[in-house]
């Protein structure tokens, strides 16, 4: 490796690096890590110093997917080296190697563990997923089906991660806590945004969101449309504007009638917390805890809610809390959703809810008065 010159440096790396991050992770000699540290150094201060070094980003990136490493002890350790290598590598990449390692991850992404590693997976993806709609027709049609052919659980994972990373913003990635996002989640993502300027976190936002363009209403339609939605509130107009295009695209794709996928979803982002009794509920119910909602996002949630003659038994307990917590927060709120409930929650005139609540008629208002 040290008489290798830079020039041939990156066959030798290929083979080399993938060995030494797997020994990483596996290695419990004190002496021994040391000696692989010494060589992930050496290669680092040569990569740094020589842009022309190609990294085997993607073998790297691979080794987060393994078993092993949600047991090994040097778990910490293997993240904090990898993530440097991937920062200085990925970059490097040609535009079909970016996109090949955005699309392994995609298909690979629930194997990832929540948090940390999802975060870094994602933004290892952003700029692959650029290049798949830089390239569109080809590169798109693959990675629909890709979506396709993926569990929907891996999918459903990797846009959630689209979701949390458009939620922050842009020039707020030092704040001490972020609407809309648990405060765990924020410290991770905290972790890796804090060195980004606004100007860059828009260009990474708009690269996700003409990637999500590019897909059109299929991966299906709400997939794409919940991460655009949440980027509709940024401050900064070109990442709005854009998010607002996708939404208004997307917008009669959206069954708000039938898809209980897409209403728990959404109802779901308008919450800070679950409804009683509802702590442990899973899928797209699940409510993560978190210290506030955007009040702009809160509202376009409650908006779209108006549409939806779905809101059946299995969802009434959370649109009654979603209604609860806005009439707490925002007392304009509060008079705008009494004007509205009749018809936008549909509990006294839809048939869906006449066939499921035969008694909705004198049910409503006593609901409604408690939550006044």
């Amino acid at each position: 490796l040290i008489c290798a010159d830079d020039d041939k440096l990156g066959p030798i790396l290929a083979k080399l690096l993938p060995l030494v991050f797997d020994e990483l992770l596996s290695q419990t000699d004190s002496t021994l890590r040391a000696k692989l540290v010494n060589i992930l150094n050496h290669v680092l201060t040569r990569a740094k110093g020589n842009t022309a070094i190609n990294l085997p980003a993607q073998s790297i990136l691979e080794r987060w997917f393994a078993p092993g490493l949600a047991t090994s002890p040097n778990g910490p350790f293997f993240r904090n080296l990898s993530i440097i290598f991937l920062d200085v590598g990925i970059p490097r990449l040609q535009p079909q190697e970016q996109i090949d390692l955005a699309l392994y991850s995609l298909e690979n992404f629930g194997k990832l563990l929540p948090g940390l590693d999802r975060i870094v997976v994602f933004l290892s993806c952003i700029p692959g997923l650029g290049q798949i709609s830089e390239l569109r027709k080809e590169q798109v049609t693959r990675c629909l089906a890709l979506l396709k052919s993926s569990s929907y659980d891996s999918v459903a994972a990797f846009f959630q991660s689209a979701v949390e990373f458009l939620l922050i913003p842009c020039g707020a990635t030092e704040a001490a806590s972020v609407g809309g996002l648990p405060s765990a989640s924020w410290s991770h993502w905290k972790s890796r945004l804090k060195s980004k300027a606004a100007a860059e976190m828009v260009g990474l936002k708009c690269t996700v969101l003409r990637w999500l363009s590019s897909l059109g209403a299929e991966p299906p339609a709400f997939l794409v449309y919940l991460p655009s939605l949440v980027a509709s509130v940024e401050n900064y107009d070109a990442v709005s504007n854009m998010a607002e295009s996708n939404c208004k695209r997307l917008d009669l794709e959206l069954d708000m009638d039938n898809d209980l996928d897409l209403l728990g979803r959404l109802i779901c982002l308008g919450l800070t917390s679950a409804p009683p009794g509802q702590e442990d509920a899973s899928g797209p119910l699940k409510v993560e805890t978190k210290v506030s909602v955007p009040a702009k996002l809160r509202h376009k949630v409650l908006v779209l809610l108006q549409r939806s003659r779905g809101i059946g038994p299995s969802l009434v307990a959370h649109v009654v809390h979603l209604i609860r917590q806005s009439l707490r927060e925002n007392e304009q709120a509060h008079e705008n959703i009494m004007v509205a409930a009749p018809t936008s929650f549909i509990i006294v005139s839809s048939p869906i809810t006449s066939f499921f609540f035969p008694n909705a008629q004198q049910r409503v208002p006593f609901i409604f008065r408690g939550l006044g």
